[in-house]
């Protein structure tokens, strides 16, 4: 059989059946979506308040390290692929693509006739240009560690040819990142927002709002339907109910669990409930006192109730973690690894050999997570059973994600579903990561991760992805208690949406829903 295999949309466990490749794309729950009975409408404008934003953001793809940023991203910019709708890997300013040379080698055909905002058509050359932006041996991308395989890319004709130094069954799935839009070749004012994307950007505010109107060139059929679209950065969870409830709003992100169910019963409100790998971790520096010792981390791991935190503050909505994270509905989650359990008295005992004594200061915000203040207020009763003295620090919610994740050494953090287990893998624990939230740096990991990405023998691969999994698990800095379901809401008379494997739509929404 010719090892050639042509793409142009396909589910991951179809695609890699067919490359020999192993692998499939992480499940998404068929949560409620809007109803869609009515055809799109074109018209009006498109208002959603989102959480993630800071006062130094900008709008370089590099740098995004939140939803609010990723559907920046995507209000002015397209990938090579997309997820669509039921976690369907499809082309996006790619129409198809194939792999050969055992999957070392991958030739990704472009659309054509699409233009960027300023007129320009797109080229070959700006898709090589944007991809080598976070390849640089300087480059802080995030994305750069899941470009690590790829050792050229190059521009022949209409076509981009990726060559990778192992076979790189992930790399479709990689292309559809938010990082990786497609820019303009040589941009250097990346905060004009000139991309290929739904709308053309008229106001950016840095931490406050991204205002802009419909791309009257957009390239891709039934999307885009406001003529106005607008991203309202709002952190303070309280003031995204009340905008959305008056009508200041049609869409928000991150619903608290705490009043979901009521929320529901509002007349002209919606409740969106996407089953995601998103997780909520309190995560610890690996590498800053008291943090660096193991001991003290597998105290905190068992000084957690994770049953009686799922029930108390998630209200039941996601399902019980276990200190890595790849959720029960990845294929290659590890069901091997036993559930951790709360054990104050294990947890104690651990804590003393530590040697430690003295609060833990605890950093949370509800910017993290909406649940976060109430997570770790009750982490704080667990751990005193054990002896453990939490600290709770409530940070401002302005400027959570610059100035406190992964500056402080132990906080609250959120993170979205990956397309694949190994992405998710390598963009937060392998130790030359940007979003290596833990610091935890383990040279056996990173080599387990590499040959996992290269194996082509499913069983061996699912093997060797579970012994990541076990390493996190073990001696990680990741206290992982609960994979919460991503719940947003909308106004009654939105319509068009359906889950993705990150909040809102797989942070797409502002192209996917319309207003009636």
């Amino acid at each position: 059989m010719s090892d050639t295999i042509k793409n142009s949309g396909t589910t991951r466990r179809n695609f890699l059946k067919q490359t020999a490749a192993v692998g499939a794309a992480l499940a998404v729950g068929a949560g409620p979506a809007i109803a869609q009975a009515q055809a799109p409408v074109r018209g009006g404008k498109l208002t959603i308040a989102a959480t993630g934003a800071a006062a130094t953001d900008t709008l370089d793809p590099r740098i995004i390290s939140s939803i609010y940023q990723g559907m920046q991203a995507y209000f002015y910019g397209n990938s090579l692929t997309e997820m669509g709708e039921g976690n369907r890997l499809v082309g996006e300013l790619a129409e198809n693509w194939e792999t050969t040379q055992g999957g070392r080698r991958w030739v990704f055909n472009l659309r054509r006739g699409v233009t960027f905002h300023n007129g320009r058509s797109l080229t070959a050359a700006d898709v090589v240009w944007s991809i080598n932006m976070h390849r640089g041996a300087d480059s802080r991308s995030a994305a750069k560690v899941l470009l690590e395989p790829v050792t050229d890319v190059r521009a022949d004709g209409n076509q981009v040819i990726f060559e990778t130094s192992e076979a790189y069954a992930d790399l479709p799935f990689v292309l559809s990142d938010q990082h990786l839009i497609i820019l303009p070749a040589n941009t250097t004012d990346f905060n004009a927002g000139i991309g290929t994307g739904p709308y053309t950007v008229q106001r950016f505010v840095a931490g406050q709002r991204l205002a802009g109107t419909r791309n009257p060139n957009y390239w891709k059929q039934g999307r885009a339907h406001a003529a106005e679209c607008e991203l309202l950065a709002v952190g303070d969870t309280t003031a995204r109910i009340s905008a959305l409830q008056s009508g200041e709003v049609q869409m928000i992100e991150r619903v608290d669990t705490r009043t979901a169910d009521l929320f529901a019963r509002v007349p002209g409100i919606q409740v969106l409930r996407s089953s995601t790998g998103a997780y909520r971790p309190f995560m610890m520096l690996c590498d800053a006192a008291p943090y660096n010792n193991a001991d003290l981390r597998m105290a905190l791991k068992l000084a957690i109730n994770r049953e009686d935190l799922l029930q108390r503050v998630f209200r039941g909505y996601g399902r019980v973690g276990n200190d890595h994270p790849i959720g029960q509905a990845d294929p290659f989650h590890a069901a091997g690894i036993a559930q951790r359990t709360y054990d104050p008295g294990e947890a104690r005992a651990l804590y003393r050999r530590s040697g430690h004594s003295g609060p833990l200061a605890l950093s949370f915000s509800d910017v993290a997570f909406s649940e976060a203040p109430d997570a770790a207020a009750l982490f704080r009763e667990h751990a005193a059973s054990a002896g453990i003295d939490i600290q709770l620090v409530r940070e401002p919610n302005d400027g959570y994600w610059s100035n406190v994740w992964r500056r402080k050494a132990f906080c609250a953090a959120a993170w979205g579903g990956r397309p694949t287990a190994g992405i998710m893998l390598a963009t937060a624990f392998k130790s030359d990561a940007q979003l290596n939230d833990s610091n935890w740096r383990v040279p056996q990991f990173d080599t387990v991760l590499a040959q996992a990405r290269t194996e082509l023998n499913e069983q061996r691969r699912r093997e060797l992805y579970a012994q990541c999994q076990r390493m996190i698990n073990e001696t990680g800095g990741c206290i992982n208690p609960i994979f919460a379901d991503v719940i947003d809401a909308a106004r009654a008379n939105v319509r068009g949406f359906f889950p993705g494997n990150y909040a809102m739509s797989g942070m797409r929404v502002a192209e996917r829903v319309w207003v009636v």
